[in-house]
């Protein structure tokens, strides 16, 4: 259906709208962006009600789904009853998914806790009592320290079987840290994802698309995703609930004792068809390349006997593996269905075929685990192998061993993946085969309707706009535009129509869009990112600083925004508010070579040379290498000194490039 190429593709799962489209329209707002890029924007532009109908007939509408069952009881009320298997449930993975790092099993080495991405940044993990800090150290090209941002965390996030990850608790909004230990090479690194020089090393978000899937239960925000009030979590580890749905029915039934039947109050998946069945384990197992969100739902929608479907039109590539042989971390159910088990089995090959979902065998046990699990299905045709040369070493009697060898993974360092295609002849098969175009996972386009299969269909191209550099924004508009005459408050729909209206040629004003789109949910953050990044770049600072403060509202703890905001006010002659923007800015990213210059300037600009002096000092020692000579430029009406970087921090960017 869409074709398939090397280019990178959007992996973030936390709101399905991709950022990526944002995060290039962003690159271009660099310093030297901020002087020369001059598109006007016309701040008269009406903004009608209903912008982009076609008024041309009276459009299908698209009703809103009816709020996902909320009486959940918490795994503790199901305890009481089924004691037996809730204490099994404790030896399995899903039960530590996440816990708060005083109460999370110490499985971390912290014996060796530095380590460091590049000659002059070191990474340092420390343990404070019950609490943990992440440090970023960055040296000077002499070795002595520049600064050290220490950051606490708050939660543990993994098992610990493959590794952990970090959240950091910023007042309900969680950031996920650039520190993950790696359970497999017992050692720690960088987060997956995270790069040592890059942007958003402490600043990187994480939301419902995440942490539906790692946590329990999350305390959801009346008027805002993303955003988790206190308790941040009624239920930290996954329990009972992700898999048999809400309990409140159940446990209300149970007290009716013989009066009513409980059995049908409460989801048990053995019970239900094929699709809804897998559904249970694909609405965390499955990744795909996309997850596109239906209308009118959330990631947190997902319930116990809904098909997938019914939430997201998730988006495949084969098997997911690639041509040099590595996979995703989460491509296991692409795997399954390439398998001739799965083929043969006509749908009752399932994950709970080989997984108890109450229980995980211990490490010893795994093998023969595993192999009874085989056998069920061929036991008349066992392994052909002499049985001395099958009980060697390494495979030891373990079907898993030869037949589901461990693969690499291309998007986590120091982890490997069981090849859940169930290879007959390993040595034969294990050469990858190109990877397949995208398609709707289980056909589930086919089930929607036509506008709905149009939506899914042009939000997908939209993820993909900034790779594809805007061939089909034109094919996105043709998709999209009906989708707001059945559904004008469907604000990813308004967000994408707007973005690809800056394709056109020449471009065109998305503002009416956006603030469509803004009009549906007034706290949708890339929205409010994409306009001020528009009124910035098109010569409008007043309204650019608006919407900009009107974001970091929402998220005060973004480093590229705080240098807008820095850039924006000085703009407009409030040269004391924007040193005192660029100075947060630098409290969550010290390593902003942008930050510190735009101060060198400004204190330039108030005669404070001592000051100016020290932030380019402090730019000196961050660069290292990258010297060049310093200039006489205009700023404002003053003169004030410009530090001109070489090589590649000749073009400091607020947006993408730290030297």
């Amino acid at each position: 259906m869409y074709e398939n190429d090397d280019r990178p593709r959007p992996t973030r799962r936390s709101k399905r709208v991709s950022f990526t489209a944002v995060v290039g329209v962003l690159a271009l707002a660099g310093l030297a962006a901020w002087h020369a890029v001059r598109v006007r924007v016309s701040l008269k532009t009406p903004i009608a009600d209903d912008a982009g109908h076609s008024g041309s007939s009276q459009p299908h509408r698209l009703v809103k789904p009816t709020p996902a069952d909320n009486r959940f009881v918490g795994s503790q009320a199901c305890a009481r009853c089924h004691a037996e298997i809730w204490t099994r449930y404790q030896s399995h993975p899903m039960s530590r998914s996440l816990a708060r790092v005083a109460a999370a099993m110490p499985l971390e080495n912290m014996a060796e806790t530095t380590f460091s991405p590049n000659q002059r940044q070191t990474y340092r993990v420390e343990r404070r009592g019950g609490t943990m800090v992440h440090h970023e150290i960055m040296a000077d090209r002499a070795g002595a320290t520049i600064y050290d941002l220490a950051v606490e965390v708050g939660f543990v996030v993994g098992s610990g079987r493959h590794g952990r990850s970090y959240l950091i608790d910023r007042d309900g909004l969680m950031f996920v840290s650039p520190v993950s230990w790696y359970a497999q090479a017992d050692r720690w690194d960088l987060t997956p994802g995270h790069r040592a020089t890059g942007p958003r090393r402490f600043e990187t978000r994480v939301g419902d698309g995440c942490l539906g899937c790692h946590a329990g239960r999350l305390t959801e925000s009346p008027d805002r995703h993303d955003q988790y009030p206190l308790p941040r979590f009624f239920e930290e580890a996954i329990g009972c609930e992700r898999c048999h749905g809400p309990g409140g029915r159940h446990v209300a039934d149970a007290s009716l004792a013989g009066r009513v039947s409980v059995h049908e109050s409460i989801v048990n998946p053995a019970r239900l068809d094929a699709n809804r069945r897998e559904s249970v384990c694909n609405q965390c197992h499955l990744k795909g390349e996309s997850h596109i969100l239906r209308y009118g739902k959330t990631d947190l929608d997902f319930r116990p006997g809904d098909r997938l479907e019914d939430v997201w039109t998730v988006f495949v590539a084969g098997a997911g593996i690639g041509p040099d042989g590595k996979t995703h971390a989460v491509n296991q159910v692409e795997q399954m269905r390439a398998s001739r088990c799965y083929a043969a089995s006509g749908d009752t090959l399932g994950c709970t075929s080989c997984h108890d979902p109450h229980s995980s065998p211990a490490p010893e046990d795994r093998a023969q685990f595993y192999a009874q699990r085989c056998l069920a299905c061929h036991a008349d045709r066992g392994c052909t192998l002499p049985s001395a040369e099958r009980a060697e070493p390494p495979a030891s009697n373990s079907c898993v061993h030869c037949h589901m060898p461990r693969l690499a993974t291309s998007n986590v360092a120091h982890t490997a993946h069981t090849d859940h295609r169930v290879i007959r002849r390993p040595m034969l098969d294990l050469a990858a085969r190109p990877m397949a175009g995208l398609v709707a996972f289980d056909a589930a386009d086919e089930r929607l309707s036509h506008i709905e299969r149009d939506r899914a269909r042009g939000l997908l191209l939209f993820e993909r706009l900034a790779f594809d550099r805007g061939a089909r924004a034109a094919e996105i508009e043709r998709l999209l535009t009906p989708v707001v005459e059945a559904a004008p408050d469907d604000t990813a729909v308004w967000e994408a129509l707007g973005a690809v209206r800056q394709y056109r040629r020449p471009p065109e004003n998305p503002v009416p869009f956006w603030q469509a789109a803004l009009r549906a949910d007034s706290n949708r953050e890339s929205v409010l990112q994409r306009l001020a990044v528009y009124y910035q770049e098109g010569n409008a600072p007043a309204a650019a600083l608006v919407e900009v403060e009107r974001y970091l509202k929402l998220n005060p703890w973004d480093a590229e925004f705080r240098g807008r905001q820095a850039l924006l006010l000085r703009q407009l002659g409030k040269l004391d508010e924007a040193i005192a923007a660029a100075k947060q800015g630098l409290e969550v990213d010290p390593a902003h070579v942008g930050l510190h210059s735009f101060l060198a300037d400004a204190y330039a600009i108030k005669d404070d040379m001592r000051a100016s002096q020290q932030q380019r000092d402090f730019v000196e020692r961050l660069t290292g290498d990258c010297r060049g000579q310093r200039d006489l430029t205009t700023i404002g009406g003053h003169v004030g000194r410009s530090r001109r970087l070489a090589g590649d921090c000749a073009r400091i960017a607020f947006a993408t490039n730290r030297c």
